[in-house]
């Protein structure tokens, strides 16, 4: 771990004492990552809940855009695919497979509540998704090929964010975007960016959420700022 990795000065006596002393605050900030970590499950339980509330409310999806929640599930189910068969601790990516059960319910709005989109497609990519995730969660890629598409999922998230972006400028209207919604992710990834630093280091998942926070941040502000303009 990369807790509170400091030297060894003094007397052995004093050495033994700092050593007790750093186990003492390691395990403090390991704990308190880890409960941080379970906010992150917590709030992702509900991330995506205003964003469903606010679609059935209003019978619409304008200000969403099919490709970048397309993008997002595919995003999320490899997160999780990723971590599980890597046998990360659940509390690193428990938040991914909340995630990515509530962006298939909002695919599903956007069919359901779009007239002009043709509901045999949402048949199709169901049963693509299903394979895909299957494929993945029984082991039958390569590492080599797993940990590429995990590399993806940077782009895949950042692209879908730009997606968004554009979407919300090109109209000069938030329509639907939830701003709660976007500030449990921003909550989310700041929390994910600590405890996968401290706890995990695997450096494929922490570049995701260093490049992942700054968009995300971005279409909160521009949220924030239509809905109030």
């Amino acid at each position: 771990q990369r807790l509170l990795c400091l030297k060894d000065r003094g007397t052995p006596e004093s050495r033994d004492s700092n050593s007790s002393d750093r186990d003492v605050m390691t395990d403090y900030w390991s704990s308190v990552l880890t409960f941080l970590g379970h906010t992150a499950i917590v709030a992702c339980s509900v991330m995506k809940v205003p964003q469903m509330v606010a679609i059935v409310k209003s019978g619409r999806t304008q200000g969403l855009t099919l490709a970048s929640i397309l993008l997002e599930l595919l995003g999320f189910s490899v997160s999780f695919s990723y971590a599980y068969v890597s046998q990360f601790p659940l509390a690193t990516y428990g938040e991914s497979i909340l995630l990515a059960i509530q962006t298939a319910i909002l695919l599903l709005f956007m069919y359901w509540y779009d007239s002009r989109r043709n509901k045999s497609h949402l048949a199709i990519i169901s049963v693509i998704y299903t394979c895909f995730v299957l494929t993945f969660l029984y082991g039958y890629l390569p590492v080599l090929v797993v940990q590429g598409l995990m590399l993806c999922t940077t782009a895949v998230f950042l692209t879908s964010n730009i997606i968004q972006i554009v979407e919300i400028r090109k109209n000069g209207d938030a329509g639907e975007v939830s701003e709660i919604s976007w500030a449990l992710a921003n909550y989310v990834c700041i929390v994910r960016l600590l405890t996968t630093y401290f706890l995990v280091g695997d450096r494929i998942v922490l570049l995701n959420y260093v490049v992942s926070i700054p968009p995300a941040l971005y279409i909160l502000i521009l949220v924030l700022y239509y809905k109030r303009h």
